[in-house]
Formats: C-alpha cells, sequence, structure tokens
C-alpha cells in the first residue's frame, strides 16, 4: 500500500522595519518596510527570500540616498521662505494574495508622500511556485496558450466599460481603447477566485484613482 505523499512545509511571516531620517535633529523622512520571508521545506524557499530581500535593499538605498536627499532640499527650502515642512514618508507595503497547492502570490507597494505632494504609488505583483523558486506568467494559467490574452483583454473591457457606465471610478473616457496597449501581463496576483489584473497609477485612470485592479477568471477555479 502505498502512502500518501506528504506536501512540503510552508510559512510566511511579514517581516517590519521602522526608521527615521534626520537632519540637524529635525525629522526629514520616516521609513516602513515589509518584505516576505519564508520557511518550511519547498525547494523553491531560499531563491524566493533572496528575491526579495534584494527588492527590500533596493527600496532602502532608493530612501537613503535619493528620497532622502529631495526631503532635504525641501526642508531647506521651506525654511528659508518660512513655510511649515511636512515630514516625507515612505512605506513598503507588502500583502499576501494566496498560499496554496505549491503556490504562493503576492503584491508589494512602494509609496512615497513627499510632504505636501500626492502620493507615489509603485505596485509589482508577483506568483510563485514553491517547487522551482520561479514566477508565474499569466499565460501558464490558461490551457490553451493561443488565445489566451484575448480572453483575458474581453474580461477587462467589459468591467472597464461597465464602471464607466456607473460613473463609479476616475477611468479616462477613452481607457477602453488604451487597455490593449497599457495591458502587461505580469501585472498581476492571484487570489482564491482568480487573478487581478491591474494597471499602473495614471495609465489608464486619473491619479486619484491608484492603482486600478480588476477581477480575470481563469480556467478551473
Amino acid at each position: 500500500m502505498k502512502k500518501e505523499r506528504k506536501e512540503p512545509e510552508l510559512t510566511v511571516e511579514l517581516k517590519r522595519q521602522e526608521w527615521e531620517m534626520t537632519l540637524e535633529g529635525e525629522s526629514v523622512l520616516r521609513c516602513v518596510l515589509t518584505r516576505p520571508e519564508l520557511a518550511g521545506t519547498w525547494k523553491g524557499i531560499r531563491a524566493i527570500n533572496r528575491y526579495y530581500s534584494h527588492v527590500a535593499d533596493h527600496w532602502r538605498r532608493r530612501w537613503e540616498r535619493e528620497v532622502y536627499c529631495m526631503a532635504c532640499l525641501d526642508l531647506a527650502d521651506r525654511r528659508a521662505q518660512g513655510r511649515p515642512f511636512r515630514v516625507w514618508q515612505a512605506e513598503l507595503v507588502t500583502r499576501i494574495t494566496l498560499q496554496e497547492n505549491g503556490l504562493l502570490s503576492l503584491w508589494q507597494e512602494g509609496q512615497e508622500c513627499r510632504g505636501y505632494d500626492r502620493t507615489l504609488i509603485l505596485r509589482r505583483g508577483d506568483t510563485w511556485s514553491l517547487a522551482e523558486g520561479a514566477p508565474l506568467k499569466l499565460s501558464s494559467f490558461f490551457p490553451q496558450k493561443r488565445r489566451w490574452k484575448k480572453r483575458v483583454l474581453e474580461q477587462l473591457t467589459a468591467q472597464v466599460q461597465g464602471r464607466l457606465a456607473a460613473g463609479e471610478s476616475l477611468l479616462d473616457s477613452d481607457c477602453v481603447k488604451r487597455l490593449r496597449r497599457e495591458f502587461v501581463p505580469d501585472n498581476y496576483w492571484l487570489t482564491g477566485e482568480g487573478a487581478q489584473v491591474f494597471f499602473p497609477m495614471c495609465t489608464i485612470a486619473a491619479g486619484g484613482e491608484g492603482i486600478p485592479a480588476f477581477s480575470v477568471a481563469l480556467p478551473g477555479r
């Protein structure tokens, strides 16, 4: 009698770091960074952890160099003009959206609030094969890949038209025409119901809309 093969184990912890940067004793930039740290027996865990460690280092370097310098210049300029200064904020947010059947899916969002300016947001979605430690493309969830993009765009178009008709969003009036041009297959994450496909800030909607995301049904899910 064959024994049932036990699925490898996985735990995911969100590591959080906070720090503050100052100029002449005055707070200039506050940073918060979260990243996933995986543990368990899946073969791909080490590669995935290494990837997110590099991502965290990238954001940390950006904030401690470029963004910090810009915040200091903003403080100096406002001091010279006798205007109030608002501390800059930088954060890397991580959300786990799916963890099952050898898959891990999540999104990360870099947010930078530069004083009184609008918050800048950059989002990335990742879906991993835990066995291989490799990212999966959206097309891999469609058995017949030949027409997968057409099927996705049809679903996106229907939802965009629905939101425009309902007047419930800040989508651009011509965004239906621009969907194909702005669609990036890697910009997605998985949930228990299917995929969420998203578009970067200000590509198909006004900045106040943030990052538009749409549900996409996947075969067999």
